[in-house]
């Protein structure tokens, strides 16, 4: 079968095999972007899924609002606490960290939530949050700290970028262990993500395990700008 993939690793790729059998299902996309270009949820939006999407640029934000009306688009960080924060926007890359923003001088302040006020305010009762993707440039663990109560806020799948911003060096050993400590497992890696599956649905593994073989087998289609790089 053919597949286009939006994502810059196939990361939708990935979480399709390892939700395909979640019809309608529903996302947190934290670090959003653009709602198409090197998007991570544009494939699921496609297929009926809907979620937030969490963007504190504000064009970023209005573009999301405009061609995602079926999501919920906020156009706020994620920290460990409710505050403002300082964000440094290179254009093809924000981060809250000045070690990382090089020589830019872009910056804004933004306002900032954490992932349980988001959680806890704006999915509709009781539901299940199938994948949580954290996209934000070496704020990672900020935003993990920012879940107050692991057992209300348990998605399915977190699918965490885990190299340091603009390279291939890894640093999930800066944040994995808050994942681990709340029963999360590695179960997947490709490129510069890693994917944690909750250990209560350790079923999802075996999805994880027939990836390869699913991009193997079907023809996939990268609709992004840049050519995929796995090395």
């Amino acid at each position: 079968m053919r597949f286009e993939s939006y994502a810059q690793f196939l990361e939708d790729l990935v979480l399709y095999c390892a939700l395909k059998d979640v019809d309608k299902g529903f996302y947190i996309d934290v670090g959003a972007s653009d709602p198409t270009q090197l998007s991570v949820t544009k494939f699921f939006y496609d297929r009926g899924w809907h979620g937030i999407n969490i963007e504190p640029l504000p064009d970023k934000c209005a573009l999301l609002a405009e061609k995602r009306p079926r999501d919920i688009n906020l156009c706020v960080g994620l920290g460990n606490e409710r505050g403002k924060l300082e964000i440094f926007n290179a254009g093809v890359m924000s981060t809250f960290l000045p070690e990382f923003a090089g020589q830019c001088k872009n910056k804004l302040q933004v306002n900032v939530l954490t992932l349980s006020e988001v959680c806890e305010k704006y999915p509709p009762p009781n539901q299940e949050i199938h994948f949580c993707k954290v996209d934000v440039e070496g704020y990672e663990r900020q935003v993990l700290e920012g879940i107050k109560d692991w057992n209300k806020f348990r998605p399915w799948i977190f699918a965490m970028e885990a190299t340091l911003p603009g390279t291939d060096i890894p640093c999930h050993d800066k944040w994995e262990d808050i994942l681990l400590a709340n029963d999360y497992v590695c179960a997947f890696q490709l490129a510069i993500n890693r994917y944690y599956v909750d250990a209560e649905r350790k079923y999802l593994l075996s999805n994880f395990a027939n990836i390869n073989q699913f991009i193997a087998q079907n023809e996939i289609v990268q609709m992004v700008m840049q050519p995929l790089k796995l090395s």
